[in-house]
């Protein structure tokens, strides 16, 4: 058995790990059919205006539709930014069960989690896959479910184990997305 270890979530914390959430859903591969699509819809802009169709005219129009398309998708990234750190602190805000004290310990089947108002503990084959970040670790329980520690509260010889009974469970570990 490891642990326990103690910590309370800030605000912070909960922004972070939504972050980390949301990047992965929104960059996993809406930002290829973005770009796909509007190189697409500029070269057929480009044949439905000129009336012919050129290799040279289609380039330059999928060119400047990527170039677009990439404009657009930084200006999504940007807000996407700012707005899920305003939502993120609103609903810490408000579910005041994130505001408890989490005590934290596992062993190599599973792990348990304890504050004031529950308790819930997880086989380690039972996450779907989890994710890492420079600040916290989630472990999704579904794709919308997840838990979330923040790297803070841990040793760095807890982190390594607790990658170790991921990764013995076999559970995917996200990456190329941070």
């Amino acid at each position: 058995m490891h642990g326990p270890i103690r910590f309370s979530l800030t605000a912070d914390d909960y922004v972070t790990a939504t972050r980390l959430h949301m990047t992965r859903e929104f960059y996993r591969s809406k930002l290829i059919k973005l770009t796909a699509l509007m190189g697409l819809f500029y070269a057929a802009l480009v044949f439905l205006t000129l009336g012919q169709w050129t290799w040279q005219y289609a380039a330059i129009a999928a060119g400047l539709g990527a170039v677009a398309a990439a404009i657009i998708v930084l200006g999504i990234a940007v807000t996407n930014h700012i707005m899920i750190a305003r939502r993120s602190r609103r609903i810490y805000a408000q579910q005041k069960s994130l505001h408890d004290e989490f005590e934290f310990f596992w062993d190599e089947t599973a792990f348990n989690l304890a504050t004031q108002s529950a308790r819930s503990r997880h086989n380690w084959a039972d996450f779907r896959q989890w994710a890492e970040g420079p600040d916290a670790i989630i472990l999704y329980q579904s794709d919308a479910l997840f838990n979330m520690l923040p790297k803070r509260a841990f040793p760095e010889e807890a982190l390594a184990d607790i990658r170790e009974r991921l990764s013995q469970a076999k559970v995917r570990q996200l990456t190329g997305w941070r």
